[in-house]
């Protein structure tokens, strides 16, 4: 009978998760509005505007900009390292979609991710407009 091996380090990059998928996990698990990530702050949970903190440590810009460039599409890396900006993305962590918000100045960062809100769905057509559509002249 054969056995499948995995080297070890195949095995972690096949289930590697983003290290903020733990911190957003608790976010979940406390049921909390927001997780928040500022240079020089700990990671924190917001519930309601009051902030709570969730790690001990103080967060480095360098360690906020690797944890974000997990989880934001590659095409919006480069927007992150650029400078001063904003980026906003949405991020799917277990099924659940999220709102990512990061606001870079200099060598300060804040981010917040939150569970993204339900988007109102554009209203349908109405049907006097759709008999105006179909009369064109580009569809004749």
């Amino acid at each position: 009978m054969a056995c499948l091996t995995f080297p070890v380090d195949a095995f972690s990059y096949i289930f590697r998760m983003a290290v903020l998928d733990g911190f957003i996990n608790a976010m979940m698990k406390k049921k909390a509005n927001a997780l928040v990530l500022e240079t020089g702050h700990a990671v924190m949970v917001d519930f309601k505007g009051e902030r709570h903190n969730i790690t001990k440590d103080p967060l480095q810009t360098v360690m906020i900009l690797a944890f974000l460039k997990e989880i934001i599409p590659e095409g919006m890396r480069a927007q992150l390292e650029g400078g001063d900006g904003r980026v906003a993305c949405q991020y799917l962590c277990e099924g659940m979609p999220l709102d990512v918000e990061i606001n870079r100045v200099g060598q300060y960062v804040a981010a917040l991710v939150s569970p993204s809100q339900p988007r109102r769905a554009p209203s349908a057509i109405p049907q006097r407009r759709n008999a105006r559509l179909l009369n064109t002249r580009f569809m004749q």
